[in-house]
Protein backbone atom coordinates (compact mmCIF):
# COMPACT_ATOMS: atom_id res chain seq x y z
CA UNK A 1 0.00 0.00 0.00
CA UNK A 2 3.00 2.29 0.00
CA UNK A 3 2.92 3.21 -3.69
CA UNK A 4 3.89 6.81 -4.26
CA UNK A 5 2.82 7.08 -7.88
CA UNK A 6 -0.16 5.53 -9.65
CA UNK A 7 0.16 5.68 -13.43
CA UNK A 8 -2.88 4.98 -15.59
CA UNK A 9 -3.38 4.62 -19.33
CA UNK A 10 -5.46 7.52 -20.69
CA UNK A 11 -7.95 5.09 -22.26
CA UNK A 12 -11.33 5.51 -20.54
CA UNK A 13 -11.66 1.86 -19.51
CA UNK A 14 -8.29 1.93 -17.72
CA UNK A 15 -9.13 5.12 -15.82
CA UNK A 16 -12.51 3.68 -14.82
CA UNK A 17 -10.79 0.50 -13.57
CA UNK A 18 -8.33 2.59 -11.56
CA UNK A 19 -11.08 4.77 -10.08
CA UNK A 20 -13.24 1.82 -9.05
CA UNK A 21 -10.41 -0.44 -7.82
CA UNK A 22 -8.16 2.14 -6.19
CA UNK A 23 -10.52 4.84 -4.89
CA UNK A 24 -9.79 3.89 -1.27
CA UNK A 25 -6.06 3.33 -1.75
CA UNK A 26 -4.10 5.69 0.52
CA UNK A 27 -1.82 6.82 -2.31
CA UNK A 28 -4.78 7.75 -4.51
CA UNK A 29 -6.03 10.01 -1.74
CA UNK A 30 -2.58 11.55 -1.30
CA UNK A 31 -1.16 11.65 -4.83
CA UNK A 32 -4.06 10.92 -7.18
CA UNK A 33 -3.82 9.14 -10.52
CA UNK A 34 -1.33 10.26 -13.15
CA UNK A 35 -2.12 9.53 -16.80
CA UNK A 36 0.74 8.03 -18.81
CA UNK A 37 0.27 7.81 -22.56
CA UNK A 38 3.04 5.24 -23.03
CA UNK A 39 1.13 2.50 -21.15
CA UNK A 40 -1.95 2.63 -23.39
CA UNK A 41 -2.98 -0.55 -25.18
CA UNK A 42 -1.08 -1.80 -28.22
CA UNK A 43 -2.99 -1.23 -31.45
CA UNK A 44 -2.39 -4.33 -33.54
CA UNK A 45 -4.83 -3.89 -36.42
CA UNK A 46 -5.67 -1.08 -38.81
CA UNK A 47 -9.20 0.09 -38.15
CA UNK A 48 -9.36 -1.20 -34.57
CA UNK A 49 -11.26 1.33 -32.49
CA UNK A 50 -10.87 0.02 -28.93
CA UNK A 51 -7.39 1.55 -28.63
CA UNK A 52 -8.21 4.94 -30.11
CA UNK A 53 -8.75 7.89 -27.82
CA UNK A 54 -11.24 10.69 -28.26
CA UNK A 55 -10.24 13.30 -25.68
CA UNK A 56 -7.20 15.14 -24.40
CA UNK A 57 -6.48 17.03 -21.22
CA UNK A 58 -9.39 17.78 -18.89
CA UNK A 59 -11.86 16.44 -21.49
CA UNK A 60 -10.64 12.95 -20.51
CA UNK A 61 -12.04 13.43 -17.00
CA UNK A 62 -15.40 14.51 -18.44
CA UNK A 63 -15.56 11.41 -20.66
CA UNK A 64 -14.66 9.14 -17.74
CA UNK A 65 -17.42 10.71 -15.64
CA UNK A 66 -20.03 10.31 -18.41
CA UNK A 67 -19.13 6.64 -18.93
CA UNK A 68 -18.92 5.89 -15.20
CA UNK A 69 -22.35 7.53 -14.71
CA UNK A 70 -23.79 4.99 -17.18
CA UNK A 71 -22.19 2.02 -15.43
CA UNK A 72 -22.66 2.77 -11.71
CA UNK A 73 -25.14 5.67 -11.72
CA UNK A 74 -24.54 9.38 -11.21
CA UNK A 75 -24.52 9.33 -7.40
CA UNK A 76 -21.96 6.53 -7.09
CA UNK A 77 -19.89 7.98 -9.93
CA UNK A 78 -19.81 11.38 -8.23
CA UNK A 79 -18.81 9.76 -4.93
CA UNK A 80 -16.00 7.72 -6.49
CA UNK A 81 -14.62 10.60 -8.53
CA UNK A 82 -14.71 12.95 -5.55
CA UNK A 83 -12.09 10.72 -3.91
CA UNK A 84 -9.71 10.72 -6.87
CA UNK A 85 -7.62 13.51 -8.32
CA UNK A 86 -6.57 12.86 -11.92
CA UNK A 87 -3.41 14.49 -13.28
CA UNK A 88 -3.60 14.48 -17.09
CA UNK A 89 0.21 14.61 -17.17
CA UNK A 90 1.32 13.85 -20.76
CA UNK A 91 -2.18 13.28 -22.19
CA UNK A 92 -2.67 16.96 -23.04
CA UNK A 93 -2.20 16.41 -26.77
CA UNK A 94 -3.36 13.62 -29.07
CA UNK A 95 -1.88 10.55 -27.38
CA UNK A 96 -3.46 7.64 -29.30
CA UNK A 97 -2.57 5.70 -32.44
CA UNK A 98 -4.82 6.66 -35.38
CA UNK A 99 -7.31 4.19 -36.84
CA UNK A 100 -5.30 3.84 -40.07
CA UNK A 101 -2.11 2.89 -38.20
CA UNK A 102 -0.79 0.14 -35.91
CA UNK A 103 1.74 0.13 -33.09
CA UNK A 104 4.95 -1.57 -34.18
CA UNK A 105 8.64 -1.11 -34.84
CA UNK A 106 10.56 1.93 -33.69
CA UNK A 107 7.48 3.81 -32.51
CA UNK A 108 6.54 0.95 -30.18
CA UNK A 109 10.14 0.64 -28.97
CA UNK A 110 10.03 4.38 -28.21
CA UNK A 111 6.85 3.92 -26.17
CA UNK A 112 8.43 1.21 -24.05
CA UNK A 113 11.49 3.43 -23.63
CA UNK A 114 9.25 6.30 -22.49
CA UNK A 115 7.49 3.97 -20.04
CA UNK A 116 10.81 2.81 -18.59
CA UNK A 117 11.96 6.41 -18.29
CA UNK A 118 8.81 7.26 -16.31
CA UNK A 119 9.53 4.37 -13.94
CA UNK A 120 13.21 5.19 -13.68
CA UNK A 121 12.85 8.94 -13.22
CA UNK A 122 10.07 8.75 -10.63
CA UNK A 123 11.93 9.64 -7.46
CA UNK A 124 8.86 9.78 -5.21
CA UNK A 125 8.92 6.11 -4.26
CA UNK A 126 10.30 2.64 -4.87
CA UNK A 127 6.78 1.30 -5.45
CA UNK A 128 4.61 2.31 -8.40
CA UNK A 129 1.19 1.04 -9.46
CA UNK A 130 0.44 0.99 -13.19
CA UNK A 131 -3.06 0.39 -14.56
CA UNK A 132 -2.56 -0.52 -18.19
CA UNK A 133 -3.53 -3.14 -20.73
CA UNK A 134 -2.86 -6.81 -21.41
CA UNK A 135 -1.07 -6.51 -24.76
CA UNK A 136 1.05 -3.63 -23.48
CA UNK A 137 2.24 -5.70 -20.51
CA UNK A 138 2.70 -8.84 -22.58
CA UNK A 139 4.96 -6.89 -24.94
CA UNK A 140 6.76 -5.34 -21.97
CA UNK A 141 7.55 -8.73 -20.46
CA UNK A 142 8.66 -10.08 -23.86
CA UNK A 143 11.15 -7.25 -24.12
CA UNK A 144 12.35 -6.83 -20.56
CA UNK A 145 12.08 -10.06 -18.55
CA UNK A 146 15.69 -10.90 -17.63
CA UNK A 147 17.15 -14.08 -19.06
CA UNK A 148 17.96 -15.16 -15.49
CA UNK A 149 14.30 -14.86 -14.49
CA UNK A 150 13.12 -16.69 -17.62
CA UNK A 151 15.55 -19.53 -16.89
CA UNK A 152 14.64 -19.82 -13.21
CA UNK A 153 10.85 -19.33 -13.58
CA UNK A 154 9.92 -20.70 -17.02
CA UNK A 155 6.22 -21.25 -16.24
CA UNK A 156 5.67 -17.70 -14.99
CA UNK A 157 7.75 -16.29 -17.86
CA UNK A 158 5.66 -18.24 -20.37
CA UNK A 159 2.43 -16.87 -18.90
CA UNK A 160 3.71 -13.31 -18.94
CA UNK A 161 5.26 -13.42 -22.41
CA UNK A 162 2.90 -15.71 -24.34
CA UNK A 163 -0.55 -15.18 -22.83
CA UNK A 164 -2.81 -12.18 -22.34
CA UNK A 165 -3.63 -11.12 -18.81
CA UNK A 166 -7.35 -11.38 -18.07
CA UNK A 167 -9.28 -8.20 -17.26
CA UNK A 168 -8.27 -6.76 -13.87
CA UNK A 169 -5.35 -9.19 -13.53
CA UNK A 170 -2.43 -7.95 -11.44
CA UNK A 171 1.27 -8.68 -11.70
CA UNK A 172 3.84 -7.48 -9.19
CA UNK A 173 7.30 -7.00 -10.71
CA UNK A 174 10.68 -5.53 -9.87
CA UNK A 175 12.83 -3.68 -12.36
CA UNK A 176 16.53 -3.03 -12.27
CA UNK A 177 18.48 -0.51 -14.28
CA UNK A 178 22.14 -1.22 -14.88
CA UNK A 179 24.60 -0.80 -17.71
CA UNK A 180 22.06 1.39 -19.56
CA UNK A 181 19.56 -1.45 -19.65
CA UNK A 182 16.21 -1.95 -17.90
CA UNK A 183 15.41 -5.51 -16.83
CA UNK A 184 12.49 -7.11 -15.03
CA UNK A 185 14.34 -9.20 -12.44
CA UNK A 186 11.27 -10.73 -10.77
CA UNK A 187 7.58 -10.99 -11.55
CA UNK A 188 4.66 -12.70 -9.90
CA UNK A 189 0.95 -12.74 -10.78
CA UNK A 190 -1.01 -11.77 -7.65
CA UNK A 191 -4.62 -11.76 -6.40
CA UNK A 192 -5.41 -14.95 -8.35
CA UNK A 193 -4.54 -13.32 -11.67
CA UNK A 194 -5.54 -15.39 -14.69
CA UNK A 195 -4.29 -15.47 -18.25
CA UNK A 196 -5.98 -16.29 -21.54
Amino acid sequence: LSAGTLYVSPLTRAIQTAVVALQEHPSVRTHGLKLLRSCREIKGTVGGLDTVGKCVGEEIFTRVKENLDKVVGEADSKDMLSKVKIDVNDAVTEWWTHTDMTDHGVELDDRYHDFNCALLLDSTTDTIIVVGHSLFFQGYFKRFLSSEFVASHPEIADKLQQHKMANAACVMFDVEYSDYEMKVISAQPVFDATFK
